[in-house]
């Protein structure tokens, strides 16, 4: 998906594809992430898992040069989480995941954990954990 495709024209500062939403310091293939103050904003730019940034006007001066989508807003994560709504409205994510429960792994009794979610070898789930689809 390019930015262009969800975003209007003028919050678009330069455009690039994404296939998957993450935060700053997220792993992945094309993630698109928000940034609302600098520190996170420098995680993205040398993350080379993101490819795109939804950041403010006043973080923009904060970009030197980029190869990073970068998409302006008055509010970066509101922005995000509405897209992560319009996304999964219109089946726009591709479940990938494997899901079960790996080797070695202690979950507290007062944890809830969806039977759509993974967890790797070695675990352990503390008290009160939600464990949510995906």
């Amino acid at each position: 998906m390019l930015l262009r495709d969800y975003f209007l024209e003028k919050e678009i500062f330069q455009d690039e594809t994404f296939n998957e939403l993450g935060y700053s310091h997220s792993i992945g293939n094309l993630v698109l992430t928000f940034c609302d103050n600098i520190h996170y904003l420098k995680i993205a730019l040398n993350n080379s898992a993101i490819s795109a940034v939804i950041i403010t006007e006043e973080l923009l001066k904060d970009i030197n040069v980029t190869n990073k989508g970068i998409c302006v807003v008055q509010n970066p994560r509101e922005s995000f989480f509405d897209l992560y709504e319009y996304m999964v409205k219109k089946n726009l994510f591709s479940s990938s995941f494997k899901y079960g429960i790996g080797e070695n792994v202690t979950v507290s009794e007062s944890s809830i954990i969806s039977p759509k979610s993974y967890i790797g070898d070695n675990t352990i789930i503390g008290e009160n954990v939600v464990i949510k689809d995906d």
